[in-house]
């Protein structure tokens, strides 16, 4: 059953938002770490994203410490979100984390990090899109 994996609604709003741009991506790549999304580049290297809500991964902005059964939940929210920081530390690819706030108010839509921009002007047909990364030193 862990294998069997339902998109949240974060994760639909992000993948149709990249298919209606013609972004190449691939939703829940078999790749260590277990990325949300794999973005495909025109140069062929990738870029994953992890949509992380701001409960469960601790979004500096937004995570409130529960009031029933402290101990317990700082505990087991602390102590996961201190693994998932050491494994995504080690991680050999690029990835960008997109948090849930930013899929909710639409400021994921200019993540610098993210960094992929729509081009049409002067075209009859749009690119798929254009890659300017300068938070992780890529541009193409």
């Amino acid at each position: 059953m862990s294998r069997i994996h339902q998109p949240t609604r974060l994760e639909k709003i992000v993948h149709r938002w990249l298919k209606r741009r013609g972004i190449l991506h691939e939703m829940y790549p078999r790749i260590a770490g277990r990325p949300d999304i794999r973005i495909i580049l025109p140069d062929g290297s990738d870029i994953f994203i992890f949509i992380d809500g701001c409960f469960w991964h601790m979004c500096p902005k937004h995570y409130r410490r529960p009031k029933s059964n402290i101990e317990y939940w700082i505990r087991h929210v602390e102590e996961a979100e201190a693994r998932r920081r050491e494994m995504r530390a080690r991680l050999p690819y690029r990835w960008v984390r997109i948090w849930e706030c930013e899929v909710r108010d639409g400021s994921y839509l200019s993540t610098p990090s993210l960094g992929i921009t729509e081009m049409t002007a002067g075209r009859e047909r749009p690119r798929p899109y254009q890659l300017s990364t300068p938070s992780l030193g890529i541009t193409s």
